[in-house]
């Protein structure tokens, strides 16, 4: 458990490795994201597609979050954000998300899409605070409970 003064501390950011997947398959559980499987991040290490990345607190101290997106063409795909709960609030979601911004800069990517659970109020709140807008609705998408997702995107706007 983080200490109170180590509350604003900036996390270690890093590039996940397979050593990793361990940690990774904890917070996840902790974040009650859907379920996956050590394959599955496997596989995100070794597409070449995605950008899988690793929060440590403090720097090279214990992983206590991860993010996973995929740059496809001018489109940003994050498919996991996850900050174990005793880390939330601390500035590690939003640390690690200015990593989809910063590639959508590089690569002149015009959108970021993202999905969430319509009960995860506090990420909705989050997203929309960085610019999200709700654009469409998956009904069931999730499992254990069944619920709805809603689709979020960010988009860029032209210079006037």
């Amino acid at each position: 458990m983080p200490k109170k003064s180590e509350s604003h501390r900036q996390p270690g950011i890093r590039p996940a490795r397979t050593d990793d997947i361990p940690a990774v398959l904890r917070i996840a559980r902790l974040g009650l994201a859907s379920e996956r499987y050590f394959s599955h991040y496997f596989d995100e290490l070794h597409n070449p597609l995605s950008r899988f990345f690793i929060a440590e607190d403090p720097p090279g101290g214990d992983a206590v979050a991860f993010l996973i997106f995929w740059r496809i063409e001018d489109t940003i795909e994050i498919h996991d954000i996850v900050v174990a709960p005793e880390y939330r609030g601390r500035g590690i979601g939003r640390a690690l998300m200015k990593l989809p911004f910063e590639e959508a800069k590089r690569a002149n990517a015009t959108r970021i899409f993202l999905e969430v659970r319509e009960s995860n109020r506090r990420a909705r709140r989050f997203y929309e605070f960085l610019g999200f807008t709700m654009t469409a609705r998956r009904s069931g998408y999730y499992r254990n409970p069944s619920e709805d997702a809603l689709i979020l995107v960010w988009e860029s706007r032209p210079p006037k």
